[in-house]
C-alpha cells in the first residue's frame, strides 16, 4: 500500500490536536509538520522549545492514538547570506534533535532563497561557502540518523544550479524535496536528481495564478511593466489577464500541473518515500485535505 502523508501547511489556523485526528479520519497515514510560522492566530505549530510546556508529549501521545506519524519537520533555513550563516546552521542542529524528539526521519530546508549572488562575490566562493554551512548540517544529521532535503521551489540561483549544490556538498545525507509547480517537466528533474528525491509537497496550481503571483512579487520590487513583461516573455493579452486576475481556491485535480506524468516520473525510478500533500491555502483545509487524499489514492492506483 502506498504511503499517503499531509503537511499541516493548510491546517494553518488549526492546533495540531485538531490537525492530527483530522488526517486520520480522512486517511493518512503520516504527516509533515511546519516549524516556522505560519502567520496569526496560530504563530508556530512546533519548536524546540515546546517542550518544556508538556506539548510534545501530548503531541506523541495524540499521534500514537491516531496512528500517524511524523514523516518531516520543515523549518525555514537560509544559508547564502554571511551574516545569517551561522545563526541557521545553529537553528538547523535544534530541528534535527527535534526531529529525534518526534521520530521523524527527515528535515526538509532551504539552502538559500536569495535570487542573484551578492555583489562581488564570484560564483566558486559563494558555492564554497554554501557547501560549507550544509555540510556541517549534514555532519550533524548523520551523526543523529537524519536525512535533510532541500525543496527545489525556494531555490532560484541562475548561476549555480540545485544540482551543483548537491554535489558540491556531496552528502548521502542530502536530498530533495520536490515541490510540484505548472511548469515542472518530470523527466527532466527525474534524470537530474533521480535517487536524490526523497521528499514531495505535492501542491495544485494554476498557470495564470502562476504568472500573476510572479508579476505582483516583480512589481512589489519595483519593476515596470515593460521590463517585467520582457523578462517574462508574455503577450500583452496574457500580461493583462494576469494582472487582473483574482485568485480563488481550488483543490488537487483542478488545476495545470501535471500530477499524472510526475507520478509516472517517480515510479520510472522507483521512488519509495511518501506521497504528501502540502496543502492549499483554503477556506476549509480538512475538505482541502480530504480532496487531496482522494486525488492522490485514484492516481496511484491508475
Amino acid at each position: 500500500m502506498e504511503k499517503i502523508s499531509c503537511s499541516n501547511y493548510g491546517y494553518r489556523q488549526w492546533r495540531l490536536a485538531e490537525v492530527i485526528p483530522s488526517m486520520a479520519k480522512i486517511g493518512y497515514k503520516g504527516i509533515e509538520i511546519v516549524t516556522h510560522g505560519l502567520g496569526w492566530p496560530m504563530g508556530s505549530h512546533l519548536m524546540p522549545e515546546f517542550e518544556e510546556a508538556g506539548y510534545i508529549n501530548a503531541m506523541m501521545q495524540c499521534l500514537e492514538e491516531n496512528r500517524v506519524q511524523v514523516v518531516c519537520l520543515s523549518p525555514h533555513t537560509e544559508y547564502g547570506l554571511d551574516k545569517q550563516r551561522e545563526h541557521f546552521v545553529n537553528h538547523a542542529e535544534r530541528q534535527i534533535d527535534l526531529a529525534v524528539r518526534v521520530k521523524s526521519p527527515m528535515l526538509r530546508i532551504h539552502a538559500t532563497q536569495i535570487r542573484q549572488l551578492p555583489t562581488g562575490v564570484p560564483e566558486k566562493d559563494f558555492l564554497e561557502k554554501l557547501a560549507d554551512a550544509l555540510g556541517r548540517v549534514c555532519d550533524y544529521a548523520k551523526s543523529r540518523g537524519v536525512k535533510l532535503s532541500i525543496e527545489n521551489s525556494h531555490y532560484h540561483l541562475k548561476e549555480i544550479t540545485l544540482k551543483e549544490v548537491l554535489d558540491a556538498v556531496g552528502s548521502d545525507y542530502l536530498g530533495i524535496t520536490w515541490h510540484t509547480t505548472v511548469d515542472d517537466n518530470p523527466e527532466e528533474i527525474v534524470s537530474t536528481f533521480g535517487s536524490k528525491i526523497w521528499h514531495l509537497h505535492l501542491s495544485e496550481a494554476s498557470r495564470i495564478g502562476s504568472v500573476a503571483m510572479r508579476i505582483n512579487w516583480m512589481k512589489r520590487r519595483g519593476r515596470s511593466d515593460q521590463d517585467i513583461n520582457k523578462e517574462l516573455g508574455l503577450s500583452q493579452k496574457a500580461f493583462d489577464e494576469a494582472l487582473t486576475y483574482i485568485g480563488k481556491n481550488f483543490f488537487m485535480g483542478e488545476g495545470d500541473v501535471p500530477f499524472k506524468a510526475i507520478v509516472e516520473a517517480l515510479k520510472s525510478i522507483g521512488y519509495s518515500g511518501w506521497w504528501n500533500f502540502e496543502g492549499h491555502w483554503t477556506g476549509d483545509p480538512e475538505e482541502d485535505a480530504r480532496r487531496g487524499f482522494n486525488y492522490i489514492t485514484r492516481l496511484l492506483k491508475a
